[in-house]
């Protein structure tokens, strides 16, 4: 279902700032969007989805900002590049 959304939604690609630990990539802390960094409140919610018909995973983050604001960020696992859903 994710991949049918990427490819109807028009997503924008945004500049994610990561919290990495001892794994390359653990969770977002804040994005840059339009020349403006938001940094994350919190992670509302986390999934992360394989889709056989093209073999990519896909992880969303619903999560809040220190602003108050709730965005989805997208990232495309095997390109690692990531895009925002308000």
């Amino acid at each position: 279902m994710l991949f049918s959304l990427l490819s109807i939604l028009k997503l924008k690609k945004i500049k994610i700032i990561e919290y990495s630990g001892y794994r390359a990539f653990e969770k977002p802390r804040a994005f840059v969007f339009e020349g403006k960094r938001y940094n994350l409140k919190k992670i509302i919610s986390n999934k992360r989805e394989y889709f056989s018909d093209n073999g990519k995973y896909y992880e969303t983050f619903k999560v809040e900002t220190e602003e108050g604001k709730v965005f989805v960020l997208i990232m495309d696992c095997d390109k690692n590049e990531w895009f925002l859903k308000k």
